[in-house]
């Protein structure tokens, strides 16, 4: 059976796309937006003011147009649109950062509270972790989550931590995290001995 396409889907699909194309680059005119994703320049005009409304991108200066001797518009992605957090869990302390859509960090702070194996030192570094981030200003909804880094192994889910003798944290899981924290939390693999940010 066939699949239609509808023509909402085909203007999603065109949103997406000229975000990405934004993102993947510091600044770029609607000209070369159209000529680089064969969209037609109305298309690409709709499309940039629709994700300038909504806050994702902004006005960034002026170019040369790769297609025109004259200055064009420039725009560029709004990195802090929204953020993640970033914890990590060390034996006597462990750190906060904010991370934005292009990898900067902010607002880095360490706190000075040892490591233990128990719910209430869970419970207190996520009420440290929710009052850190309210006292930050961003809105709840820039915040697209928490993500932990340990001393350790996560399994492939990345709900639990499957070797964690350092910190004598193995089968630690997110679930303990996650209900005291005010954001969706995670960790997940990365390299040989870490849990890792999202």
């Amino acid at each position: 059976m066939k699949t239609t396409i509808t023509p909402a889907q085909i203007s999603q699909t065109n949103l997406k796309l000229i975000y990405q194309y934004i993102y993947q680059r510091e600044s770029v005119s609607q000209q070369d937006i159209a000529y680089a994703l064969r969209l037609s320049r109305p298309t690409v005009s709709a499309k940039v003011n629709e994700l300038e409304e909504h806050g994702l991108i902004r006005k960034a200066g002026q170019i040369s147009s790769e297609l025109a001797g004259r200055k064009a518009a420039a725009y560029s992605v709004v990195p802090d649109y929204r953020v993640a957090v970033g914890v990590e869990v060390m034996k006597k302390l462990f750190k906060v950062l904010i991370v934005d859509l292009k990898g900067q960090y902010y607002y880095r702070k360490v706190f000075e509270i040892p490591y233990e194996n128990t719910q209430d030192y869970i419970k207190n570094l996520c009420e440290t972790v929710n009052r850190y981030v309210e006292s930050l200003p961003y809105t709840q909804e820039q915040i697209l989550g928490v993500g932990f880094s340990f001393q350790g192994l996560v399994n492939a889910e990345g709900t639990r931590i499957t070797y964690g003798k350092i910190l004598d944290c193995t089968g630690l899981t997110i679930d303990s995290f996650s209900r005291w924290l005010h954001y969706p939390c995670r960790c997940r693999r990365r390299r040989l001995g870490t849990v890792g940010l999202p």
